[in-house]
């Protein structure tokens, strides 16, 4: 079995996991704080974390199928093959850059958090657990990035998920 198929298998069922414990936790807290007057204390923080890690997973799943968002005007002037290619890679490089500068940022921002310690005000996890999201992303979407880049540069066409 090739290797991205697992890991697609394996990021769908993250996400499908994610979404139902999303789902499950938001649906607990307005039961027990409006049907019961009770609300649970710390659901929102956990939802906001699992949301995060949806988002970047979630996004970098996503550069995988090729459903990010993009805006894709050459459809709109015909422009010959070589054309088109080029625009291709423009836009790969693009991607790359972009993904990377987020992982850049959001690695130093994870490990800076890391090291002061802080925690989150309602359940005091490590607060870290969910800013590493945004890097995890970052980092997942430029390796993602970087090979789509390389299967245009050495097949002409993205590499296959």
């Amino acid at each position: 079995m090739k290797t991205s198929l697992w890991l697609g298998r394996l990021a769908r069922g993250v996400l499908a996991l994610g979404g139902a414990l999303l789902t499950g936790a938001l649906v607990l807290q307005v039961v027990l704080r409006y049907l019961f007057q009770a609300p649970l204390f710390g659901i929102e923080e956990l939802a906001r974390t699992i949301a995060m890690w949806l988002y970047f997973i979630g996004s970098a799943y996503a550069l995988v199928l090729g459903d990010h968002i993009c805006s894709d005007i050459r459809d709109l002037v015909k422009l010959s093959a070589g054309v088109v290619r080029k625009l291709d890679i423009m836009v790969a490089v693009l991607t790359v850059a972009g993904s990377a500068l987020i992982a850049w940022y959001a690695g130093g921002y994870a490990w800076w958090v890391y090291q002061s310690g802080e925690l989150t005000p309602g359940l005091w996890w490590p607060r870290y657990i969910l800013v590493s999201a945004a890097a995890f992303g970052g980092y997942a979407m430029t390796l993602i990035a970087a090979l789509q880049l390389f299967g245009l540069l050495t097949q002409g066409r993205r590499l296959e998920s």
